[in-house]
């Protein structure tokens, strides 16, 4: 049977209506899209993901993870690092039947960032004043406008905290793994050499 070749390469995106590989932008919607057509394709065998990515955003990703994780089961499919497998691009090939990695590679970086920016001292110094006019009490949250309050900060650091929980998950089942078996040893938020990785 046929091998197919898909490139996960450049930073991941959930949906990314017009964007191309040669953007350096890849969308979780596209990968899938590939993988379900290379599935449903009898003469193909097997499977490889080529991954090169330093990872994205987290929308997206455990659906995208769950496509490849059940897609094992009638195909074989192997995730290549070639020679980045990050974060979000680790999220997805964790879920293939092998991983492997050529000898420079770096993999893992599990772990969930987000920033906020406060730009209000910079906004006084230069005479502009913000007025954010909502209506819900936690609408404009986090707006980078005023400082981050302690209630935002620990709103944001929950959300940080519950999907680390899922990529763990994730990374777990893709693995075949406990959970706890992944969070001490690659699930906080290191990326390693293919050695070390092994």
């Amino acid at each position: 049977g046929a091998t197919v070749i898909l490139p996960v390469h450049g930073s991941l995106v959930h949906r990314g209506s017009g964007v191309t590989e040669s953007s350096g932008i890849l969308s979780t919607q596209k990968l899938v899209g590939w993988l379900r057509a290379a599935v449903a394709d009898e003469t193909v065998r097997s499977i490889v993901l080529d991954v090169n990515s330093p990872g994205g955003t987290v929308l997206g990703m455990t659906e995208a993870a769950a496509e490849i994780r059940a897609a094992r089961a009638p195909k074989t499919i192997v995730a290549h690092v070639n020679a980045l497998g990050a974060s979000a691009a680790y999220w997805l090939a964790s879920q293939a039947s092998k991983i492997v990695s050529t000898r420079s590679g770096l993999v893992g970086s599990i772990g969930v960032l987000t920033a906020h920016h406060d730009v209000s001292e910079r906004l006084e110094r230069l005479g502009v004043k913000v007025t954010l006019i909502h209506a819900g009490r936690f609408k404009v949250e986090g707006n980078p406008f005023e400082p981050l309050s302690p209630e935002a900060r620990a709103e944001t650091q929950r959300h940080v905290n519950a999907v680390h929980e899922t990529f763990l998950a994730d990374v777990a089942a893709g693995r075949g793994v406990d959970v706890e078996k992944v969070r001490p040893t690659y699930g906080e938020g290191r990326a390693l050499e293919a050695p070390r990785a092994l």
